[in-house]
């Protein structure tokens, strides 16, 4: 690959009645690097780790909650540059970097949605994607169990108890 760092994938669809999606930053390159993620919408757009660092050849998870708001388009810029062992935090680094900063951008289209949630509780099949599309449409966040648990599934510990894992659902 020849970008530093990627975004997968290359662009998304949510629902603009709100919705949660995941995307992920690989470093491809031969340096470590350290990213800061910003949005041209910060009102309906939030994230989970805005800053971090990326070791040679990692991935990273990054959660995005989209709020109910109007549709519209919008693009998540990820600023990133190289960050040596032993490299301040990321957010010094950025005050710092100034124009060596190198960006990759996520574009994001909100999509009117359905407000209802699905009768059945079995979800309905993805369609599946067209040939070469990199394009993900994530779907409206369902309630578990009566509680506003978004993209939660429940599930059990050792011990029978309860819990909840957080799953990123990119169709």
């Amino acid at each position: 690959m020849s970008d530093t760092l990627t975004i997968n994938p290359a662009s998304m669809k949510v629902l603009a009645t709100g919705s949660a999606a995941c995307f992920t930053l690989t470093n491809n390159g031969a340096d470590r690097l350290a990213f800061k993620i910003k949005c041209s919408n910060g009102t309906l757009y939030t994230f989970k780790r805005i800053v971090g660092f990326l070791e040679v050849s990692q991935t990273k998870e990054i959660h995005m909650i989209r709020a109910n708001g109007p549709p519209g388009e919008a693009k998540i810029v990820v600023l990133y540059l190289p960050a040596p062992a032993g490299s301040p935090p990321p957010m010094q680094l950025f005050a710092k970097a100034g124009p060596k900063t190198s960006t990759a951008t996520l574009p994001v289209a909100a999509v009117p949605g359905n407000t209802t949630p699905p009768a059945s509780p079995t979800p309905a099949a993805a369609p599946a994607p067209e040939e070469g599309n990199p394009t993900s449409f994530v779907g409206q966040t369902q309630a578990n169990n009566g509680n506003d648990a978004g993209n939660e599934q429940g599930g059990a510990n050792d011990q029978g108890a309860p819990t909840k894992k957080k799953q990123c659902i990119l169709m």
